[in-house]
């Protein structure tokens, strides 16, 4: 990893975002290759908790395993972070490093970009099982797997910190690192000038590496016509200045995250993320697929938009969400729309925002993967588009009430359900002086609830009796 296989050296200017130990102090950035000191290193000390935390407080970058006694020792009631998993055992913890390790060594076979592969630690006792720890990092530590050991480790790097955390001393060949603090974070997510509090910052993306290009000059949005489409509602695929790319996101563990997080534009946790598209997905697994997923998600947006660059999903705050100045997504858009007839200023353009959201809503929301979780949202589209026509049909049918039968008829077609569009037609075709049509309806309505083992309501059956007899429309 560095020239002449050194475990710890400075480095000018800022270290790559890629190396798997770094250190801050004021005399600059030090880089340790964890990897050449046995993938482990052992923390003692008055502020061992402060320095362990720092260790592997970087979610996104990397998974934590940590046995359940270190876990109360480092995080006590405060919760778990989540990128961290917790063992119930030191042998339960080792089994799930090894298998986080074999996944690692295939992803890195398969070709994936180390950054888009999360680093694995393990936290647990100096003290317990040493021999298999020995062996288990020696084989790995090259691969991204490593240890954080609370305790004084013999066999390799072991530092001692006071009780803010900076190293006090450190065995040759680690004596550079006496004075800094400990971080996996990149150096420029530290903050450099109170590197005591060795703050993150949690607008920075862990899951890509900020490199100078991207961070000086941000892809600037080109306008909805110049950005890619997400189209959810009636068919799945993405639209480049109006023009659908097939293929373009053949994965399917792509899709399922990319319509859940259409559907928060406000972002969610990766844990809440997994909890609802793959509850029964062992947890590693799951966060494997969920990491593999926004990789190729990005993939195939960069590709299909030619912004190489863009990351399209963001992490903020711990909540991964899209990017909604390089994305556009067909839903929002039908959201907007209905928003702003709200606040139209005539009828005229109240009515035309109507028409654009009828428009947007080329069908059902998606079904991606088992769906369940889309069961609410897809009930709320229907309730909303069916809102829609009703108004819109509201302010058509005194100069044009055939397209408003027609909206209506659409909205009953959406939520059979639903009597207000049948109530709706009933009431123009009375107005019109047209009662068999009303009746018609009445029966058309009848039989569509009959095969839902439902019957119309007491409002729908009193309206076709007052048309029928020439009573007032109510």
């Amino acid at each position: 990893m560095s020239p002449g296989n050194e475990v710890v050296r400075r480095v000018d200017g800022r270290p790559d975002p890629s190396e798997p130990i770094q250190g801050w102090s004021c005399a600059g950035p030090i880089v340790v290759d964890v990897a050449s000191a046995g993938g482990v290193i052992g923390v003692c000390g008055a502020g061992v908790v402060r320095a362990a935390l720092r260790v592997l407080a970087a979610p996104g970058r990397h998974t934590v395993v940590i046995t359940a006694d270190c876990f109360q020792e480092l995080y006590g009631d405060g919760g778990r972070p989540e990128h961290v998993t917790v063992a119930r055992t030191l042998d339960e913890a080792i089994g799930l490093v090894h298998a986080a390790s074999v996944e690692r060594i295939r992803a890195e076979d398969d070709g994936l970009p180390q950054h888009d592969v999360r680093e694995v630690w393990l936290c647990a006792r100096a003290d317990a099982q040493q021999a298999r720890l020995r062996s288990l990092f020696a084989g790995t530590a090259e691969h991204g797997v490593h240890a954080v050991l609370l305790g004084h480790w013999p066999f390799g790097l072991s530092l001692t910190v006071d009780d803010d955390g900076r190293v006090l001393s450190a065995p040759s060949p680690g004596e550079q690192l006496t004075g800094s603090y400990l971080t996996t974070l990149p150096l420029e997510m530290v903050s450099t000038e109170t590197p005591s509090v060795a703050e993150i910052d949690l607008e920075s993306s862990p899951t890509d590496p900020v490199s100078s290009d991207t961070d000086s000059s941000p892809v600037q949005a080109e306008g909805a016509d110049g950005r890619p489409q997400l189209m959810v509602l009636g068919s799945e695929g993405i639209k480049v200045d109006g023009i659908e790319l097939p293929g373009a996101l053949e994965r399917r563990f792509s899709w399922e995250v990319v319509t859940y997080l259409a559907c928060h534009p406000e972002g969610a946790t990766a844990d809440a993320i997994i909890e609802e598209l793959w509850p029964d997905e062992p947890l590693m697994s799951a966060r494997k697929r969920f990491t593999d997923a926004v990789y190729y998600l990005r993939k195939a947006l960069r590709a299909a938009s030619g912004q190489p660059h863009g990351k399209f999903v963001l992490l903020r705050m711990n909540r991964y969400r899209l990017d909604e100045t390089q994305l556009n997504v067909d839903m929002w858009e039908f959201e907007s729309a209905l928003l702003a007839s709200r606040s139209a200023v005539s009828e005229q353009e109240r009515l035309h925002l109507l028409r654009r959201a009828i428009q947007l809503y080329r069908g059902e929301f998606v079904y991606v993967g088992d769906g369940l979780w889309a069961e609410p949202f897809r009930y709320d589209l229907r309730r909303k588009v069916v809102g829609a026509l009703d108004e819109a049909a509201s302010l058509l049918e005194a100069d044009s009430p055939g397209t408003a039968i027609t909206m209506l008829e659409d909205a009953g077609r959406i939520m059979p359900c639903a009597e207000e569009a049948d109530r709706h037609i009933m009431r123009i075709y009375q107005r019109l002086g047209r009662a068999g049509d009303a009746r018609i309806t009445y029966e058309t309505l009848k039989g569509r609830l009959e095969r839902l083992g439902e019957e119309p309501g007491a409002e729908t059956r009193a309206l076709l009796q007052a048309i029928l007899v020439g009573g007032s429309v109510s």
